[in-house]
Order: C-alpha cells, then structure tokens, then sequence
C-alpha cells in the first residue's frame, strides 16, 4: 500500500492510538452540522429590517459626528489663532 492509501484507511501511520487520523474531523463537521440545525436562524424579513436599522443609525452618528468635529476645529482655530 502507498502512503497515501495507508492514511486513508487508517494503516501503519494513518492511525492514531488505535483511531482513524480522519474520524475526528468527520466527527467534528457532523457535530457542527447538528448544531446548525439548533440555530434559530432570522427571517428575511428581520434581517432586511435590522439591515435597514444599522445603515440608518450609522448615517446619523457619521452626520453627527461630523458635524461635532467641523464645529470643535472650528472653534479650537478660533481660540489658537
């Protein structure tokens, strides 16, 4: 058998104490897959709706924001001059 075969079936250098090198990522994906499954996962509807929320708030506090920094560079040139 080739090195490779050998890893694959679990031969020689492909096993692990006695354990396949690849039954724990195939473990580990079905686990992550059944997981998934518990998510409770947002409608459309939601996510468009949170969406929408997160670009409007950030618009506002860029505008605000903004309109702070223009009036304290303003006004700390005024004092500094």
């Amino acid at each position: 058998m080739n090195p490779v075969t050998n890893f694959i079936t679990g031969s020689k250098m492909g096993v692990c104490n006695g354990v396949n090198i690849l039954a724990k990522p195939i473990n580990f994906f079905k686990e992550v897959k059944g997981e998934l499954n518990k998510v409770s996962w947002s409608t459309r509807k939601e996510l468009l709706a949170s969406t929408i929320l997160v670009i409007t708030v950030t618009g506002i506090l860029t505008v605000f924001i903004g309109i702070v920094d223009l009036g304290l560079s303003r006004f700390l040139s005024v004092v500094f001059k």
